[in-house]
Order: structure tokens, then C-alpha cells, then sequence
């Protein structure tokens, strides 16, 4: 006879538990570097405006992502 386990207990479901996690973090990393990438281009156009003489407000409003 098996010895007794407490319920809850069964690997299978820690695991997919865990594997559920592991699935959640990538996607929130996806949504982080596409965040990071729209910033990144921003402000390199933001930099790029005010390198070629614009005005900041001119160059945020030209450069926003909205």
C-alpha cells in the first residue's frame, strides 16, 4: 500500500502549477520588452528632434507614441 499523502500534495499539479507560472512571466516579460522598445524608439526620436534644432515641445509632441 502507498504511504498516505496530504491532500494537495500530488507532483502533478505542482508541476503544472509551476509551469503555469513559468508561462505567465514569459508573457509579462513579452509585454515588457515591447514596452521597452516603443520607449526606446521615443526617445531616439525625441534626441533626434532636438539634435536637428526642434523645439521640446515640438519634438515631444512629433515623437509621442500615443
Amino acid at each position: 500500500m502507498p504511504p498516505a499523502r496530504a491532500p494537495g500534495s500530488d507532483p502533478s499539479w505542482t508541476v503544472r502549477l509551476l509551469a503555469l507560472a513559468c508561462v505567465l512571466l514569459a508573457l509579462m516579460c513579452l509585454a515588457l520588452a515591447l514596452a521597452w522598445r516603443t520607449k526606446a524608439e521615443e526617445a531616439a526620436c525625441f534626441r533626434q528632434a532636438l539634435a536637428e534644432g526642434e523645439t521640446p515641445a515640438v519634438a515631444d509632441t512629433d515623437c509621442r507614441a500615443d
